[in-house]
């Protein structure tokens, strides 16, 4: 029978909401009545040992008892946590992920990493994020809007009169760190806008944004992936290797988890991405009396709380309104730049640390990844449905995800093997199911191999690799203090 009309042209199948998709949708969740969630929610939640000492190593506890935290060694220099600008760089992909998911719902069934908090829906539907007074030779706009700081012309997010962001979304100006890094970006687009102009590219901005996506994504796995990932998990999730054509390729190594295209944000991503998070803000939050002398303390020695003054400028590093001279980030205590010594790059938190000050939680993270895994699946349940090895013996208790990815992992300083394979499933799903991701439309790509990047230059502080460092860098904001003060008397 012929089709009809309306048959022919409807839209395909809407993936389920992001609130409603779980990998693991076979297993039965904590919260549901009689299980332990409802025990823990009862409670008041999870709660870490207050003496904040691991439980020595013994046998396998009893349901009563719970799990026991497994012995730890010391972490080595190569083994300690990354710097605290990955755990930033983990709410960034976070967001963008979740941006993109109302328009996979909407658009295309497909949920990658487009920027799309970046370039929004482009300057010719939502021509507030772009720069109106700068138009190229072919008459059409093609930079993004930038903003100053009032008192030193250095640059900030765009702002209206009442201090709010013009931003593709609000939150990226919620913490210091967050709107720096979200201006990074702005300011890594201008300039290879720049590059393509006098390379004479008939469309710059196109140019332009392929490039620094591809960047994006290259930093991504190669950078972020690698830094968190459990090694072995992480070679074996995305890796390149060749046809019988001798033609180059990218292949997902993990498709028994999730297979390209992501056709949704699942929760068991973003409460591993929240557990992240959630070592930037301990972290941070840990050294407010540490009596940090630099341009961006509030940053570093707030307790990082839900707060905003009352005339709208920032409070404790949070909160929205224009940003202060002293709010600007000084990107060497936050990454690996070649200015960087001592004790800095600051490092994210271990993984497992108890992330408690003054008898409360230091962060909002922690609590949401808990309150996540009351809708997820046990733990142990994943464990055995994916054939891993747990950490725990035979019965033991059923352990929430926010807590078994602390314990698992290794020394604290990257994941361990469910938090691994959690992530690099569905990150390699989302890379390899974009089809504007260099990974499959472009697998032979490389930063080296992109007309509008300059090895040497772009990737200075970390050559030969290209790491988040080098979008900084790209971006032209200071690394050390000593530029920051000669960039804002200049401005």
């Amino acid at each position: 029978m012929p089709r009809t009309r309306q048959e022919r042209h409807a839209r395909p199948a809407v993936p389920r909401r992001e609130s409603d998709w779980r990998l693991f949708d076979q297993l039965p969740i904590l919260s549901q009545p009689g299980g332990v969630g409802a025990e823990i929610s009862a409670a008041g939640g999870l709660r870490a040992d207050p003496s904040g000492d691991p439980e020595p190593p013994g046998g396998s506890p009893s349901p009563a008892e719970g799990p026991r935290q497994p012995s730890r060694a010391a972490p080595t220099n190569d083994e300690r946590p990354p710097p605290i600008a990955y755990a930033f760089f983990a709410r960034f992909l976070r967001r963008d992920l979740e941006v993109s998911a109302p328009r996979a719902a909407e658009f295309a069934p497909l949920v990658g990493l487009g920027l799309g908090s970046v370039y929004g829906d482009g300057p010719e539907r939502q021509a507030y994020l772009y720069d109106s007074e700068d138009v190229g030779r072919r008459g059409v706009i093609e930079k993004l809007r930038v903003g100053r700081i009032a008192g030193c012309g250095l640059p900030d997010l765009p702002r209206y009169e009442g201090g709010a962001a013009l931003v593709g979304d609000s939150r990226a100006d919620r913490y210091v760190v967050d709107a720096q890094l979200h201006l990074a970006f702005l300011l890594a687009h201008n300039k290879l806008v720049d590059r393509a102009r006098a390379a004479g590219v008939e469309d710059a901005r196109r140019a332009a944004a392929t490039t620094l996506r591809r960047l994006y994504h290259h930093v991504a796995w190669h950078d972020f992936a690698r830094r968190w990932l459990d090694r072995e998990v992480f070679a074996r999730a995305l890796h390149r290797e060749r046809t019988m054509e001798r033609r180059c390729c990218w292949r997902h190594g993990l498709e028994d988890v999730v297979a390209p295209p992501l056709l949704g944000l699942p929760l068991e991503l973003v409460c591993v991405l929240r557990v992240i998070e959630s070592t930037a803000d301990a972290a941070l939050a840990s050294r407010r009396h540490g009596g940090l002398d630099t341009v961006h303390d509030p940053a570093l020695n707030a307790p990082f709380r839900e707060l905003a003054a009352a005339d709208g400028t920032r409070e404790h590093g949070r909160g929205p309104g224009p940003l202060r001279p002293r709010d600007v980030v000084q990107w060497d205590w936050f990454l690996e730049l070649s200015s960087s010594g001592g004790r800095y790059p600051l490092r994210a938190q271990p993984l497992g640390v108890p992330n408690e000050l003054d008898g409360e939680v230091a962060d909002p993270q922690t609590g949401e990844a808990e309150r996540l895994s009351l809708r997820l699946p046990a733990a142990d349940a994943m464990v055995r449905w994916l054939g891993l090895e747990s950490c725990f013996g035979s019965g033991a208790s059923p352990v929430p995800l926010s807590r078994y990815l602390a314990l698992e992992s290794e020394a604290g300083s990257r994941l361990g093997k469910l938090g691994s394979v959690i992530l690099g499933a569905t990150l390699a799903a989302a890379l390899l199911g974009d089809p504007t991701s260099w990974f499959r439309c472009d697998p032979g790509w490389s930063p080296e191999s992109d007309p509008l990047l300059r090895p040497g230059e772009d990737d200075v502080d970390s050559a030969p690799e290209w790491t988040l460092a080098s979008i900084v860098r790209l971006a032209g904001l200071a690394g050390d203090a000593e530029s920051l003060r000669r960039r804002a008397a200049l401005a």
